[in-house]
């Protein structure tokens, strides 16, 4: 079910990148902005925002780890213990 969940998401995020991209249309009216795109996407390898718990596990980790010294949480918990493995692998579409 979360996979199912999560596969129009990742639909979503790469139409709207790809839009962004389109130097023919006007969705956007940043003239620089298809370069600023490609240019973080080699920084971030390929996926400015991507989806699942993988590929985000270090801000995860943070977001938690922050969470149980602010008093939030009352254990200190890691990813895999948070998320089901069903949303833990990145889904590509």
């Amino acid at each position: 079910m979360a996979n199912n969940l999560m596969a129009p998401f990742e639909k979503a995020k790469n139409n709207s990148l790809a839009r962004a991209c389109d130097v023919t249309a006007s969705y956007m009216p940043i003239p620089w902005l298809p370069t600023n795109i490609e240019s973080l996407s080699d920084t971030f390898e390929g996926d400015l925002w991507p989806y699942g718990v993988e590929p985000n596990k270090h801000p995860i980790k943070a977001f938690l780890n922050f969470g149980f010294e602010q008093g939030v949480f009352q254990k200190r918990m890691t990813p895999d213990e948070r998320f089901p493995k069903e949303v833990q692998s990145h889904v590509k579409v």
